[in-house]
């Protein structure tokens, strides 16, 4: 969209995007030897890959998974009955791929298909089970599905914080600006009016840190539904 003074860009962070090929070139020219040798440990610890579509892709333990993960950075969750609407509404457009060690599921990365791009939404999964690395494999084994099922485009998701800026660089990908528009009369005060959160600020953080210490998880669903509302993810 081409900015002028009726037009107003503010850019908030990145995004990270990867052109999907055939495995074998991904695996030789794409991926780190860091991701590689994830993939290849997970592999090892016996972990397989379901890919799920629809309700299936948000059944039981997703949710639970889900929970803990949002405890863990300290942001209030959406509601379980969130996701049963999102599989309602978009059908067998909302895919995750399920973790399984031991016929348990331990992961969940959850992705939405639009046209020939995966975005991933939503990544869950059970801290105890990370030194096997199953979100690494859930990634690669979704990234290859992706590729099979006709899609082009594997979409990361935001790129805000120095942790999820590497995980996403050791997949060989893109970075590119996520931005909103203000369209209106120049000069106006109704632009002043609009902000989004600041997800790094202080009060932030202070209020991260509260949430992560003091909400159990079996309250946090019951607590977060309030306040979800108010977030920008």
């Amino acid at each position: 969209m081409a900015k002028s003074e009726f037009c107003k860009r503010h850019q908030l962070h990145s995004y990270a995007v990867l052109p999907l090929r055939e495995k074998e070139c991904l695996w030789r020219e794409s991926l780190t030897n860091e991701a590689r040798k994830a993939i290849k440990r997970s592999q090892q610890a016996g972990l397989r890959v379901e890919i799920l579509r629809g309700q299936s892709a948000v059944a039981v333990p997703f949710y639970e998974l889900y929970l803990v993960s949002m405890k863990r950075l300290g942001v209030p969750p959406h509601p379980r009955e969130f996701f049963a609407n999102l599989a309602d509404g978009f059908g067998d457009q909302v895919v995750s791929a399920a973790v399984i060690h031991q016929e348990r599921r331990i992961a969940y990365l959850l992705g939405i298909i639009t046209g020939k791009r995966l975005q991933v939404y939503v990544s869950a999964s059970d801290p105890q089970a990370w030194p096997m690395r199953p979100n690494d494999l859930a990634h690669w084994e979704l990234m290859n599905w992706a590729f099979a099922a006709g899609i082009t485009v594997f979409d990361f998701g935001s790129a805000r914080y120095a942790g999820q800026i590497h995980f996403k660089q050791k997949w060989g990908v893109t970075f590119q600006d996520y931005s909103y528009y203000l369209i209106g009369p120049a000069n106006s005060d109704l632009i002043s009016r609009v902000h989004s959160i600041n997800s790094s600020s202080k009060l932030m953080a202070t209020a991260a840190g509260l949430w992560r210490h003091m909400v159990p998880v079996r309250l946090s669903s019951v607590l977060g539904r309030p306040i979800r509302k108010y977030l920008t993810k």
